[in-house]
Order: C-alpha cells, then structure tokens, then sequence
C-alpha cells in the first residue's frame, strides 16, 4: 500500500462539514419578540443546476413496465395522487412537478442553523453508533454470579469442520449442524495457528471432540461457539473456561449497561436494512445465538452465553471490567457515548426542549418542547415551489428525466476519522480512537471525556455535476443490490419554480439572517442542495430572493399596505462573516474548481485489478487503518479548498496470493 505523496490522485469525499462555531446561542422565547416587528413575505426563483429527485411516495411502482427489474419506482412529486396507477401509467402523463414547502423550510432552516450559532434541531440525540471493528478481545462466559453480570475467562481453540460429502476434519458437517450454540463438549488440543487471530495472538486448535463432559486424560471441558452461520464454514470455535492455580474459575464484572450495548449489537446484524448479508449464503444474523441471548435474559443464573469482549479500568484504583461484548472476536461495537452527550460536552449544540432556552433557529422557526407548554409555534411558513413552464419545456421531454439511482447506503457516523477531530495526532498519523477512547499503545486504550472528542459539526455536500447514469437492464443486475436501487424521475436542469415565504412578527435582524440563508451572499456561485441523491450531485439548485414586500397598517385608518423592502438595507443587520458562514459559502459554491474531484473513498489497483468489491469505499478506510493509527483524517472545508490539499487515493498492489 501507498498512503500518496504530492503527486498521487485525489478525491474530495462528497461531504463535508460546517464548524460548531462556538458556543450555541440561546435566550427566552420573549427575547426574539423584541423591538420593532415586520410581517410580510418574500417572492423566490429557483433554477435546477443539477437534475433534481424529490420521489411522489403515494406509488412505489409508478414508472414501472414490464421491462422494469428495480423493486421501487417514483414518478417526480406532485399533486397528483398516484396510489391506483399502474403498467407505467404514470409515464405517460405529464404531472405538473411541485417541490414541496417543507422541503425547501429544511434546506433553509439547515442553512441557518449552522450560520447563526443554532442547535442540531434535527440530530437523533439517542443515536446508536457502532462500527465493525479490529478491536482485540478475548473469549468469555457471560453469565450472573449472585445476581450481577460477571465473564469467565476462556481459552479459545479452533475445530475444523469437514465441508459437505467430505471427511476432512476434526467433526463432520451433520454432527457439527447438530450441535447448538453453548453445546457442553470436551476437547483435545496441540499446537498454534498464529495467522488465525489480529494482532498475532495464537489459537490452539482442536485434534479430537466428544459430547458432553469427559474424564478421560487429555480431554478438557468447554462450549462449543458455532457464531454466524453462513455456506461452506470449514471451523468453528469451543471455549474452554481457565483456572487459577488453585484451580478456581477466573472472573470480571460485567456493567449492567453492556448488556444493553450486546442486545443493540445483535440486533444491528438482526436488521437486514443494516446486514444485507440475512438470508444471503446462509447468513440468519445471528438468530441462533439471539435466543440463547433472549434465553439467558429470562433464565438469569441458569443460563450462559458465549462471547467476545475487551477489558479496561475506569480508573487506576478500580478493578478491571469486561466491556465492548460481541459475537465474534472481528464484530461490530456499540458505543457508551450517544450523539446527545457529545453535543452537549461540544459548546451545547444539542436540540432544543424549551421555551425558556431557545436558539435562534428555534426562535424564529418553531420547535416541539419536551413537556406540555414548552414548544414553541413558527413565525415564518414556506409555500410550496410551483413550476414555472414555457413554451420549450411544457412537456415530459422538457422537463423530466428517469434515472437508475444507484444503492445508497446511510450516514455512518461510526467512520470517527471523518466525523470527528483527532484527539491525539503523532508523526506517524492519528493515533486511533472511538468514540469512546482513545489507543495510546499496543493494547491499551484511554477512555476518552466527552469534552475531548470535537465533532467536525453539521454536513453539507459539496456541488459536483453527476456522471451520466443510463437505466441498467436485467443482464446488469448481476453484483448489484436489486433491493437498494431505485428508479426516479428527476426534473431536468434550467427549469425554474416560484415560492414565496411568508414571515409573521420577525424583527429586522431574523429577517437578515432568513435573507443570508436565501441568498448566501448575493453572488451567482452559491447555490444549495435539495432532494435526493445529493452525495452524487443531483439537486443543486440556485434559490434567489427576489421581493421583500412589507405589510404595514396604518394606526388610524386600519388601512393595510404592502411595500418593498429594498434587501441593501438587511445588509447592517447580518452579522460580521463568521468562520461557520465562510465555510458554507466554500461548501456551496456552485463554480468551484474542486467539483471535478468529487467522490466516495476508492483506491486503485497499481497491477492486477480485483474484483468489483476491492475498490469499494470501504477497502479505502480498511487501508487507512493500521493496528494503531489512523494515516489520514477528512481535511477541514478550509483544506480542500486552500493551496495545500493532499493526496487521498491509495494505491493496493494485487499480487498473486491477496492483496
């Protein structure tokens, strides 16, 4: 592997992040209501720089046809109501295309917030983050000793399984099928297999096995660990609890709550929105071992569950802990810290619950309290985009173009080296942590405080003109995801659509701020990002104000008025250009030179090319993680866009015998 020098390939990860810049502002609800008040609405255009998707869900099968092979279909949205059509009937009609106003209030309400020192609104503050893992760990017992979780430490050995109308091995196919997972079994061992574990740890492997408990001499008692199964499993692992020298069960304290992280962990493999492996070469998620989990659960003291785990001590005077339980020694982990801790610990960015503590955003956007009597309602409405035809584009051919969207999978806030900052930086790279902690040796972590790790703040995606994408037909499927891919109808680029915002009751400052996230500066090059498929370059879209019109009434006569508000006049209110408005302006800047670099991590092949699979993105952070270190971080906005950027694309040399 290369990591690249000055002369390598490059790409700009089609994401990037907006700073929390400092901390989260945030003042009673009464405090945005002060002085003089202006209510009106302002006119806007919006133009399609990009093809734009924004899916009419009332049909997943709408452009359908009997050539169609993609599970979903979605006709661009509309009024039109489009549950009973059917055989493509939505092809051969045109629906007038709307973009709806909640669409366009999230786009500008995310601008905002990252602009004007406002909370995440929208983070998931419960969040569930995990990543599979290379992390060490070591074989255990999981069960309750005198009511609390303890782990009985094991020794692991590998048994050879024959493969199918095969004698090889140590146990046939059937008798190993038979078994369940936990088995009691008694087992021979001699010799080691250093190439079987990370980080050169040895496993003994197994040479004779019996069922149940044996006496006989050279046999030991363990448990049979069967794991995931899938097709063609040539070995399996048995755990052998260890003694003392006084021949005494050897065991550590397991915290209540790692408990919860196992069940999360298993069902994570459990959600085939998530393993996309279920029902694929005999993959189940772990059904077998989920109810012995579910068993043990029930049973308390009776029951045991086999499994992984990592040891640490929350402090020098406390004893050592079992944490990080899984399945499997390379398996996914479950973190102790949630996204809403971190937010907190980070200049308290996390969403906000009442009126007595509001942010900007909140104030003038609206936000849905915890407790009854605590939201607080919206003073502005967005109406819906409607198009705007002409002569040339009143038709589908105009307008309209179908695409094959590509799998997409979700956010993965797990992947720390992008999402957050390093927290230790050495000659040699980043030291690797978690969200959790932090490796600072071979072996030994540091549990991090949440004031400790910095998240990188809100994403944005850089605008990219997408590859030309041509529908796939069934002679493609082949190495594809069927299930995850779509086809859309997207509204083409130059096409245009008016809204209007209306405000209610705002002060000369909010309506500032609205008119910046709008217009991000009064230049041609800033334009945002709507509807699907952004990460591939669809929905740039360039939104300009175009009239302010303000309602007065007149005291005396009740005469209602409207005016327009020259927008030079916002100008004094908008604040100074902070380091979070600079870095949008950077992100959203339509004509950017580093649009051409835009893509997911990938590496390249210096000899022989591999299969389609190893040059997927993750073969990228697969090779940019060491035993101990991270070799590159996601730049900051600042970076990409600078003199400076460096080189991101690794070179994998295929010989004969792997990679």
């Amino acid at each position: 592997m290369n990591s690249g020098g000055k002369n390598r390939e490059r790409f700009v990860n089609p994401y990037n992040f907006v700073s929390l810049d400092g901390r989260c502002e945030r003042h009673p609800a009464e405090y945005y209501r002060k002085g003089e008040r202006l209510t009106g609405y302002i006119e806007c255009s919006l133009t399609t720089l990009t093809p734009l998707i924004i899916p009419n869900t009332s049909n997943d099968k709408a452009l359908h046809t009997s050539r169609t092979w993609s599970e979903q279909s979605y006709d661009f949205y509309s009024y039109t109501n489009l549950e009973r059509a059917k055989d493509g009937a939505a092809l051969k009609k045109f629906h007038e295309p709307v973009i709806p106003g909640s669409e366009l209030r999230g786009v500008i309400r995310s601008v905002y917030e990252a602009a004007f020192k406002s909370c995440l609104s929208t983070a998931d503050v419960g969040r569930t983050m995990y990543r599979r893992t290379m992390r060490p760990k070591e074989p255990g017992i999981l069960r309750k000793v005198e009511g609390k979780w303890m782990i009985e430490l094991c020794e692991r050995y590998l048994l050879s399984v024959s493969p199918a109308r095969s004698r090889e091995g140590n146990v046939s196919r059937e008798s190993h099928e038979r078994w369940k997972e936990g088995a009691e079994v008694s087992v021979k061992v001699e010799g080691e297999d250093v190439s079987l574990k990370p980080e050169g740890n040895k496993t003994k492997k197994v040479v004779d096995i019996k069922d149940g408990h044996v006496t006989a001499d050279g046999f030991q008692q363990g448990y049979l660990h069967k794991g995931e199964a899938f097709q063609n499993k040539k070995t399996t692992s048995v755990f052998v609890p260890k003694r003392d020298k006084d021949n005494n069960k050897t065991l550590i304290p397991v915290h209540e709550d790692e408990i919860k992280r196992l069940e999360k962990v298993l069902s994570q493999y459990m959600d085939p929105k998530l393993n996309r492996h279920i029902d694929a070469k005999g993959h189940t998620g772990y059904a077998e071992y989920r109810k012995v989990f579910d068993q043990i659960l029930q049973t308390g003291e009776q029951g045991q569950l086999l499994v992984y785990y990592s040891t640490y001590k929350p402090k020098e005077t406390e004893e050592v802990q079992a944490t990080y339980l899984t399945p499997a020694m390379i398996s996914k982990e479950v973190y102790l810290q949630t996204i809403g801790a971190l937010l907190k610990a980070n200049e308290e960015y996390q969403p906000c619950t009442e009126r007595s503590h509001v942010c900007p955003a909140c104030g003038l956007f609206g936000m849905a309290g915890e407790k009854p009597k605590t939201s607080l309602g919206s003073r502005i409405r967005f109406s819906d985009a409607e198009y705007v035809s002409n002569d040339s584009n009143r038709s589908r051919e105009g307008v309209y173009w179908s695409i094959l969207l590509p799998e997409l999978g979700a956010p993965k806030p797990g992947a720390v080296e992008f999402y957050t900052l390093p927290p230790v930086q050495t000659n040699s790279g980043y030291k690797k942590w978690t969200y959790d902690d932090v490796l600072e040796a071979q072996r030994k972590f540091r549990l991090l405080e949440p004031q400790e790790l910095r998240l990188r703040g809100r994403k944005f995606y850089w605008h990219h003109t997408p590859k030309e994408r041509k529908n796939n037909s069934r002679s493609d499927q082949s190495n594809r995801n069927v299930a995850m891919q779509k086809e859309v109808r997207a509204v083409k680029k130059g096409n245009n659509f008016h809204f209007r915002i209306y405000f209610d009751q705002v002060t000369i400052k909010e309506l500032a701020q609205l008119y910046w996230s709008l217009a991000l500066g009064n230049s041609d090059q800033y334009a945002h990002k709507i509807g699907h498929g952004k990460p591939l370059g669809y929905g740039s879209a360039k939104i300009k104000p175009e009239n302010i019109w303000i309602r007065r009434i007149d005291s005396t006569s009740g005469l209602r008025t409207l005016s327009l508000l020259d927008s030079k006049e916002l100008e004094k209110h908008t604040a100074t250009l902070s380091i979070a408005m600079g870095q949008l302006q950077h992100l959203l800047n339509y004509k950017s030179s580093i649009s051409e670099h835009v893509s997911y991590p990938k590496v390249r092949f210096g000899k022989k090319p591999g299969k389609i699979n190893d040059s997927a993105s993750h073969q990228w952070f697969k090779a940019n993680m060491t035993s101990t270190h991270f070799l590159k971080v996601l730049p900051t906005v600042e970076q990409e866009v600078g003199t400076e950027q460096s080189a991101h694309l690794f070179e994998l040399f295929k010989h004969d015998k792997g990679s």
